[in-house]
């Protein structure tokens, strides 16, 4: 997000409040506006995993990771750049 920003040339903050950074810009992608909920969990979950009691599933981990994905897409978009593939795993051979 902090890419997109700079390429806005809009001063970026210093911050890691994604809500924060998604309201400046907004005013040049609107249609990403359907991310803050997610982004206020997000970021709201980073802090709290930092501190003992507070800890994640594999599927709050996932739901995570999902988002930060759909984050990266669509940064990635609005460079005109394609989403990178994950390489595929070569399956190991078995030894005889």
């Amino acid at each position: 997000m902090k890419a997109k920003l700079q390429d806005l040339n809009i001063p970026i903050l210093k911050i890691h409040n994604l809500a924060a950074l998604l309201d400046k810009i907004t005013v040049h992608e609107p249609l990403w506006v359907y991310l803050r909920p997610a982004l206020n969990k997000l970021t709201l979950n980073a802090v709290e995993a930092r501190y003992p009691g507070h800890r994640r599933t594999k599927e709050q981990a996932r739901w995570a990771l999902d988002i930060c994905l759909e984050v990266r897409r669509l940064v990635r978009e609005s460079f005109g750049l394609r989403d990178a593939k994950k390489p595929k795993r070569k399956a190991k051979k078995a030894h005889p």
